[in-house]
C-alpha cells in the first residue's frame, strides 16, 4: 500500500477543488507533527474563497501554537465573525488560548455587532469554567472598573464569566471576595 506523503497533502491544498483542499486540511492535521512544514503549507488557505475549507482550517489551527497559526486564526475568526459556527471553531482551540484570543476580540470589538457580544460571554464562560482565580479576578476587575465603564462588552464578560463559575463543582481559592462584584454587575 502507498504511504500519504506530506507532499501529497501539500499537493491536494492546491487543488481546485474545495472539499479536495478542505480534506487536505483534515489530513494535514494528522501528519503536522511529522511534518511542521504542512504548517507553512496551511497558512495560504486562509484567503481560501470557500467557507468551508476556512471553516476547517480555523479548527486546525486550534491545534498549533505559534504566532503565525495565532494570527492566522484570529485573521478567519474576525473576517467571519458574524457566523456562529467560525465562533466555535475559534472557540475549539485549547482552552489556555482563551485569553489571548479574549484580549484581540475586546481590541477590535464592535458595539453594533452582536457577533462580538456574543463571543466574548462565551470566552468569559471558557475563563470563568476554566482558568485560575487569579485570571478570574482580572476578567471581573477588567469589565467592573471605571475605566472600561464606557464599553459595551462588560456585561457579555461578566455574564459569561458567572456562567463558567456556575458549572464549576466549586468555586476557586480567592473568589469569594469577587462574589459581590458579579451579583452587582450580572
Amino acid at each position: 500500500m502507498h504511504k500519504l506523503s506530506p507532499g501529497m497533502i501539500e499537493h491536494a491544498l492546491k487543488d481546485s477543488e474545495p472539499g479536495i483542499r478542505e480534506n487536505a486540511i483534515q489530513l494535514a492535521e494528522l501528519h503536522i507533527d511529522d511534518d511542521p512544514g504542512l504548517t507553512a503549507a496551511l497558512l495560504p488557505l486562509q484567503h481560501d474563497g470557500d467557507m468551508r475549507v476556512r471553516f476547517q482550517l480555523l479548527l486546525t489551527l486550534g491545534y498549533l501554537h505559534s504566532p503565525e497559526a495565532d494570527k492566522a486564526r484570529q485573521a478567519l475568526l474576525f473576517k467571519d465573525i458574524n457566523d456562529k459556527w467560525i465562533q466555535v471553531a475559534a472557540l475549539s482551540a485549547s482552552s489556555s488560548q482563551a485569553m489571548a484570543l479574549l484580549d484581540a476580540v475586546l481590541g477590535k470589538f464592535e458595539p453594533g455587532n452582536a457577533a462580538y457580544a456574543s463571543l466574548v460571554q462565551r470566552l468569559g464562560t471558557i475563563v470563568g469554567s476554566s482558568y485560575q482565580s487569579d485570571t478570574i479576578l482580572y476578567c471581573i476587575r477588567k469589565a467592573s472598573s471605571a475605566a472600561s465603564q464606557q464599553e459595551k462588552w462588560q456585561a457579555a464578560l461578566l455574564e459569561g464569566v458567572s456562567q463558567g463559575l456556575k458549572s464549576r463543582a466549586s468555586l476557586p481559592a480567592g473568589m469569594q471576595e469577587s462574589r459581590g462584584i458579579l451579583l452587582q454587575n450580572c
